[in-house]
Parts: structure tokens; C-alpha cells; sequence
């Protein structure tokens, strides 16, 4: 219910990341992944299961029963440090995940932009070819009364098959675009996606991004992963 009422009105960059977050299959199966992370997490801290065997053997007339109860002594002497090890792999998997969520807005708020622009290119290019289109019917109609030479129709005609190629390369763009942002937002049918008409304005100022490097290093969730891979190692 709330993808339908985002997609009743033109998309927005927000929306589709949202779309995206929620609807995303790739995602939801990273979700999946961090459940397992976490059962085999909880599996490493509860103790074994004993085994118990029961043994049928018969001689002649004679029966003789075996019963036997074994636990594993290994498993319970490195239960301390399994334990310590799948908690480190939950906390690399719970990285990853939010390292894909980030990944994920990322890719689909520029897939968003790619899309939008496309849309205006395309529109732009048709504009251009329905004046190129009357710009060569006025030198068809000046050629046959004799006010235009050939070669000048010509040249009008040439720039209007260009205007057309480059309409249907155009449109070819905006579609990739657009089936890339509807994938992303895991979306099956793309006609429901409205786009805004043009992208917003650029902001007045760049933001200033005092120690940004430091930030960077403290901050990059794929630094984070590659020290806890190290430490799971």
C-alpha cells in the first residue's frame, strides 16, 4: 500500500529509494542471509545435542541389546570460541547488509537522475526534429517554386534524418534508464512509474566538508567489513 500511493504521483529521488529499501529483492534476500548469520550465532552458544545408539544383535537364540550415550567433548571444550567466531561472522554479515543498503540508495537515486535526464534529453531531441521536420518541409515547398536550391534542400533534409536518429537513440537511452531504475526499485511493471518533468535545481552552494578524508576513514562501512574479516581470520 505504500509503494502504490508513492507511484500515484511522480516519482521523486526520495520515493525510489524508498520503493528500492522496501521492494528490493536483492535485499531482502541480504536480510534472509543476516537471519542465518544470527541463528548460527545463537546455535554456537547452546550446548550440543547427545547422541544416543541402540544396538540389536542376535546369536543363535541369544539377543543382546547395546545402549550407549556419547556426547562430543570437543564441541563442548571449543563451544567459548565458536561462539566468539560466528559472533564476529554476524557482525560482518550485519556490515555487509548495511553496507548494500547504502549501495542500494546510492545506485538508485543516480539511476533516478540518469532516468529523469534521459527523459528531458528525449524530449528535447523530439522538440528538436519536429522543427527540423517543418524547417525541411519549407525548403521543399521554396526548391519547388525555384526560391531554394537543391543542395540547400538538401542540406535541410540531412539535418532532419539527423534530428531523427537522434530521437530513436534518444528514446533507446531513456528506456535503458528507466527499466535500470525500475529493476532497481524491484518494480515488474515500469508503466506505473511517473517521472517528474525536469531534474531540480542545482543547490546555490556547495556544502563545506570540514575533515572530510578523516570522516571517510572512520566512518566507510567497507573499511569496518575488511577490519572485522581480519579480526575473523
Amino acid at each position: 500500500a505504500r509503494i502504490d500511493a508513492m507511484l500515484a504521483q511522480p516519482l521523486t529521488a526520495d520515493d525510489a529509494v524508498q520503493i528500492a529499501l522496501l521492494n528490493n529483492p536483492g535485499l531482502q534476500a541480504a536480510f534472509n542471509t543476516l537471519g542465518i548469520a544470527e541463528a548460527d550465532w545463537v546455535a554456537a552458544q547452546r550446548l550440543p545435542n547427545p547422541g544416543l545408539t541402540i544396538a540389536r544383535l542376535t546369536r543363535g537364540s541369544e539377543v543382546e541389546w547395546e545402549r550407549s550415550l556419547h556426547l562430543s567433548l570437543a564441541a563442548l571444550l571449543t563451544m567459548p570460541m565458536r561462539t566468539e567466531i560466528e559472533q564476529r561472522l554476524f557482525a560482518q554479515t550485519r556490515q555487509e547488509l548495511v553496507l548494500e543498503v547504502l549501495r542500494l540508495a546510492a545506485e538508485t537515486r543516480k539511476a533516478w537522475v540518469v532516468a529523469v535526464a534521459a527523459t528531458q534529453a528525449a524530449r528535447y531531441r523530439q522538440q528538436a526534429m519536429e522543427a527540423a521536420e517543418a524547417s525541411a518541409e519549407l525548403a521543399r515547398r521554396m526548391a519547388q517554386v525555384g526560391n531554394w536550391s537543391r543542395l540547400k534542400q538538401a542540406r535541410e533534409q540531412a539535418f532532419y534524418a539527423d534530428a531523427a536518429l537522434a530521437v530513436a537513440r534518444a528514446e533507446q537511452v531513456n528506456l535503458q534508464a528507466r527499466e535500470r531504475l525500475v529493476r532497481l526499485m524491484g518494480l515488474g511493471d515500469g508503466d506505473r512509474v511517473k517521472l517528474p518533468d525536469r531534474l531540480p535545481d542545482l543547490p546555490a552552494a556547495m556544502p563545506t566538508l570540514p575533515d572530510v578524508e578523516q570522516q571517510a576513514m572512520s566512518s566507510r562501512i567497507d573499511l569496518q567489513m575488511t577490519r572485522l574479516q581480519a579480526e575473523v581470520l
